[in-house]
């Protein structure tokens, strides 16, 4: 993960509430809840809900990997396999 651009980032300390790291959307209706870890990592699925809590800024309908370091939390956009060809054109 750590050669791969990360494709949204939010600063801990603006997101800190607690033990946990709260993303919301700019109405606050939407939330997204991680614990602060760091060096904790995974992967979510980004539903309508966590959607609109990133502002429109994850991809809709994909999954993504997160990652918590000393100062951010980072999502990674996670390359569909499916569409990757293993087979050569002649």
């Amino acid at each position: 993960m750590t050669t791969q651009r990360p494709i949204l980032k939010y600063f801990k300390d603006d997101i800190l509430s607690g033990n946990s790291l709260i993303v919301k959307s700019g109405c606050g209706q939407y939330r997204l809840s991680l614990p602060n870890e760091e060096n904790r990592t995974g992967e979510l699925h980004i539903d309508t809900g966590i959607w609109f809590a990133s502002d429109l800024q994850l991809p809709k309908n994909s999954n993504v990997k997160w990652q918590i370091t000393d100062e951010y939390l980072l999502f990674y956009k996670i390359e569909d396999k499916q569409n990757i060809s293993t087979h050569q054109l002649r």
